[in-house]
């Protein structure tokens, strides 16, 4: 039995029995009036004690609006008479007269106060957004502070690949910075961060060592350090991709080509046309198999086979079957070298319509490359790609057009390049421009073996005590994954079979590990809480304002607001109604006997 049916049942045992004592009373003068009285006198104490609530129009009855202060408030924003909150305990320090609050609840436990919250400073996470429920809120952000606005970089890489870092830099200084990327004491890449501007940056390197590797993204005014960030990446061990070379005739970009396929480790074997149905045959690191004959069982050797237009369109019919094949099915990377051959349709050009400039000549221009910008002059043919919408764009030229891009073909990957003088870069000592142009072919083609899973982190950059999202998708074993050592085990994704998902809360920053039973380990990083703090910033203000306007008072998120609130009815109005009641019964009963 409840606390409602007890009080009921006891209130309606005492109105009968004081009924009964008021007809039992000898004197029945205002025997009517004094029953009523007592009722009345009854019902009031049953109203104390019950929870009386009743319809309350949220339009009607709104509070005043709380102010919750976030990292990066402005105190001469604020007023004295505010009703200040955070959930920032160095905030909490700072301002004294700002309540500290454990979660977002706390600042709806008034069930009356329905105004929006109002948010200073660069406001919330993920977390704490999901927390206000589609509550609305008001948003008065701070600017967003100097230093990194946006950053992203390669987490995860093979040896021998090139690892990048992009983003933007915000100096609102009168002064250049300098923004070095630093890996064992040693400058990799640099670049100047101009006055009073926000410019993307790009910086590149490739890794000499392998395993897990911190980088430096260092900020520099002049001798003086602006900023010192943590650049962590993984780079995992390989096998050297084997690749095929296939040419109508000897010539120096083959040659070029075969030399720096096998200095930087590649396995190569290389086949050229001397004369008719003779070819010569090159092997650089890994044994040495008969290219006179292209079949399946010989591709099947290879991650990558590069070869010129002419030489791919004079293969014999059951040659180029084997190699569709094998790139369609068996997901070969193919690189295709555009040349001066006949208009013979191929199946390796059909996603490649080119445009060959009548009259011009070729012309020295700069590159600009996937992932490294800006190259050295090259003479560049006037041939170009035409750019279709299912084909992504590797390298162009100063003017915009398309000289090197990736299509899928089946399971496989084509690359199409009209580039055939880069070995002038390697002639003029020009390494490292070489470098990146092929090393981004290669692995644009290369051969990917399927993932047993894949793993990433949502929440970033994460800091110690905060929630960080991991997803993995792939088969997770039954018995759960060990983070540092804690056994968890991921929530399955009702709408993706294979996804599963973990919330954590790391302790320590540094390198955090993860497990499965089959021994497989994956690390991720967790930065100190001061780390990155512009770009944390700019990222809850982009999420607190992407928050603001999809959960807008008046919209169908936020209906249950703008429906009725129980409020509960004040009790002194009962207090009252009893005390009338009983001073009508003691007032009667003494002068009327």
């Amino acid at each position: 039995m409840n606390w409602n049916s007890v009080v009921i049942i006891v209130c309606i045992l005492i109105a009968a029995f004081a009924i009964y004592r008021e007809y039992l009373r000898a004197n029945k003068a205002h025997l009517v009036w004094r029953v009523v009285a007592a009722l009345v006198a009854i019902v009031a104490l049953a109203c104390i004690a019950l929870p009386l609530t009743y319809n309350a129009d949220p339009q009607k009855t709104t509070a005043n609006g709380k102010i919750l202060l976030t990292e990066g408030f402005d105190p001469d924003s604020l007023n004295r008479i505010d009703s200040l909150y955070t959930l920032d305990k160095s905030i909490h320090q700072q301002y004294p007269k700002a309540k500290l609050l454990y979660n977002i609840d706390q600042l709806f436990t008034d069930s009356m106060h329905i105004a929006p919250i109002n948010v200073y400073g660069y406001g919330l996470n993920e977390d704490e957004l999901k927390q206000l429920s589609g509550r609305p809120i008001n948003f008065h952000n701070s600017p967003i502070p100097d230093g990194f606005t946006a950053v992203g970089w390669t987490e995860k890489l093979k040896a021998g690949q090139q690892f990048t870092v992009q983003g933007h830099y915000k100096n609102t200084s009168v002064k250049p910075y300098q923004l070095v990327l630093k890996g064992l004491n040693t400058t990799l890449d640099s670049v100047t961060i101009p006055a009073k501007a926000e410019p993307a940056f790009t910086l590149a390197t490739t890794p000499k060592s392998t395993g897990r590797v911190i980088y430096q993204l260092i900020v520099l005014n002049g001798k003086d350090t602006i900023s010192h960030e943590q650049v962590p990446v993984i780079i995992d061990k390989t096998e050297p991709l084997k690749v095929l070379t296939l040419s109508s005739s000897p010539d120096f970009e083959s040659k070029f080509l075969r030399n720096w396929l096998g200095a930087n480790g590649y396995g190569v074997s290389s086949r050229a046309l001397i004369t008719k149905g003779k070819f010569g045959q090159e092997y650089l690191n890994m044994d040495k198999p008969d290219l006179t004959h292209i079949n399946t069982a010989l591709l099947n050797k290879f991650d990558v086979v590069i070869g010129e237009l002419s030489e791919l369109k004079n293969l014999s019919p059951a040659e180029s079957a084997a190699l569709q094949q094998e790139v369609t099915q068996k997901g070969l990377g193919l690189i295709v070298r555009a040349d001066s051959s006949d208009k013979k349709a191929s199946w390796v050009q059909s996603g490649f319509p080119v445009t060959y400039m009548a009259g011009k000549q070729a012309a020295l221009s700069p590159l600009f490359v996937q992932g490294k910008g800006k190259t050295g002059k090259l003479n560049i043919d006037p041939v170009y790609i035409n750019q279709q919408s299912n084909t992504q764009s590797l390298v162009t030229d100063q003017a915009g057009h398309l000289l090197a891009g990736v299509t899928l073909n089946g399971a496989g990957k084509i690359v199409f390049t009209t580039v055939n003088n880069t070995y002038s870069w390697m002639l003029s000592g020009n390494k490292n421009d070489y470098t990146a142009i092929w090393s981004l072919l290669i692995d644009k083609a290369a051969r990917r073996l399927p993932a047993m899973e894949n793993w990433s982190v949502i929440t970033s950059p994460s800091s110690p005590g905060q929630a960080a999202e991991l997803i993995v998708e792939g088969g997770v074993p039954s018995g759960g994954i060990a983070l540092n050592k804690t056994t968890v085990y991921p929530a399955q994704n009702p709408a993706i079979p294979f996804q599963r998902s973990i919330t954590y809360w790391p302790s320590a920053y540094g390198w955090q590990q993860a497990s499965q039973q089959n021994g497989k380990l994956y690390w991720w990083y967790v930065w100190k809480n001061k780390d990155w703090q512009s770009l944390k910033a700019a990222k809850k203000i982009a999420l607190t304002s992407r928050y603001v306007k999809a959960n807008l008072a008046g919209t169908a998120v936020t209906k249950q607001i703008h429906q009725k609130t129980r409020a509960a009815v004040p009790k002194m109005y009962f207090y009252i109604l009893f005390l009338i009641a009983a001073t009508f019964l003691w007032a009667e009963s003494k002068f009327v006997n």
